[in-house]
């Protein structure tokens, strides 16, 4: 017994001491020769040193052969987590799809064996559930708020998490109280619990001090969103409004657009939607996908069937080209509209052809000036023009359609005013020329 005795206290010390594979060697003696005789520290230092050394299909193995004799011992409960995680939950999505059940059933059985505490597997395998589920193309919303129920925001750490890009940029991931809060809301809202909805946005409002992936715009427009499906799409669309003087991007645009023709203000559900499509936004057009569906409502609403039908065809090759099924809604459309779903024009060349409908829509409701470029600014990618009205506009350099280097103080010009969500702020100027002599 002494022997034992003293090679477990061996074991133990060389493992403590970092010496992990002269540790394994003589706690996989331990194992194979006086397996009656290990404690649950010895199991433990075992299929520890065998995980530490990458081995974690046999540490899961004698994780499993131990959990037998010692299921309440905590340590053992931890590492038996960490050896199923890098086995079947530190996956690639495409990986993950392959087993899917597989997956889920792994995950499920690491949150039964652990809880959230330091060094657990459990909160980091909660959010690789939460991230996978949030990629599907049929958002999972009932799934999702399943998975976020298994986490507490106040136990969660509100640190940011720090990391370097691949151009060796110093840059930060959201904390997990924030991604809990950004999934939980978004889950919320689609399953139509508004008001719980505005409640748990308003706390993630007051309880994060630094948001990220302008999670903050988010939670405001769910806020807003939602107090519009309770009966107040007016103060919605001026909430949404405020927040477009601080990001003009398209969804922005697009749930205002949706707003609007639901009250039947279809002109002006138009004009917003132009707005969106316009807007800077994701360049894969699958995200898209809803407001093609929405401008196709809207011609649909004016009566203009043959720009309805195009749109709506266009959501439906852009879901195509990603290979997800086509939604209900979707299909309903397709159906009312006579959409010939069996064209075979591209989802890239009728994007190409309708964005300069779209184009044509926005400028047509745009003022046309003329002026003189007076400055340029931000190392020549933005610049000013004094119009011949007095005015000073704003305009960055891509909006110029010509030469860059004709672009110089002195050019004479002609453009169109972009009214600025901001009051406070000039307006822009936008497809600017040079006018000729």
């Amino acid at each position: 017994m002494t022997d034992i005795m003293t090679l477990k206290t061996q074991a133990s010390e060389l493992r403590k001491a970092g010496k992990i594979a002269e540790a394994l060697s003589l706690y996989e003696t331990l194992w194979t020769q006086y397996r009656e005789e290990c404690s649950e520290w010895d199991c433990w230092g075992y299929a520890w040193c065998l995980r530490k050394t990458g081995r974690s299909s046999e540490a899961l193995a004698v994780c499993r052969e131990a959990y037998k004799d010692y299921p309440d011992f905590p340590n053992l409960r931890s590492l038996y987590g960490w050896c199923i995680y890098d086995l079947y939950i530190k996956r690639d999505d495409p990986e993950i799809q392959q087993d899917e059940a597989n997956f889920f059933k792994a995950a499920n059985a690491i949150v039964q064996l652990t809880t959230n505490e330091a060094y657990s597997p459990y909160v980091r395998t909660v959010f690789k559930v939460l991230d996978y589920l949030k990629s599907r193309p049929a958002y999972p919303a009932a799934k999702i708020l399943e998975w976020t129920d298994k986490l507490r925001p106040e136990e969660l750490s509100s640190e940011p998490s720090p990391f370097t890009d691949k151009e060796g940029n110093s840059r930060e991931y959201a904390s997990d109280r924030e991604k809990w809060y950004s999934h939980r809301t978004k889950a919320l809202f689609k399953l139509g619990r508004y008001e719980e909805c505005i409640r748990v946005a308003e706390e993630a409002l007051a309880s994060i001090t630094k948001f990220h992936h302008d999670n903050d715009i988010w939670f405001r427009s769910r806020i807003a969103l939602s107090k519009a499906r309770l009966g107040d799409p007016e103060s919605a669309i001026a909430e949404m409004e405020s927040l477009l003087a601080r990001k003009k991007d398209w969804f922005i645009h697009h749930e205002i657009a949706q707003l609007l023709l639901e009250m039947d203000r279809t002109d002006e559900a138009l004009n917003r939607g132009v707005e969106a499509l316009l807007a800077p936004g994701p360049s894969d057009l699958g995200f898209k996908w809803e407001l093609f569906l929405l401008m196709g409502r809207i011609f649909q609403k004016k009566g203009d069937m043959e720009k309805a039908r195009k749109h709506v065809l266009l959501a439906v090759k852009v879901r195509q080209a990603e290979d997800w099924r086509i939604p209900q809604e979707l299909s309903e459309a397709v159906a009312e509209m006579g959409v010939d779903v069996a064209d075979p024009v591209s989802a890239e060349d009728l994007h190409r052809e309708l964005r300069q409908e779209w184009k044509a829509m926005k400028l047509s409701q745009m003022p046309h000036a003329q002026g003189v470029i007076t400055k340029l600014v931000g190392e020549g990618k933005a610049g000013f023009i004094r119009g011949d009205n007095g005015q000073d506009y704003y305009f960055k350099v891509q909006s110029f359609r010509g030469p860059r280097d004709r672009l110089k103080p002195g050019l004479r010009v002609q453009f169109y005013v972009e009214k600025s969500a901001d009051p406070s702020k000039r307006d822009n100027a936008v497809f600017i020329e040079e006018i000729g002599d």
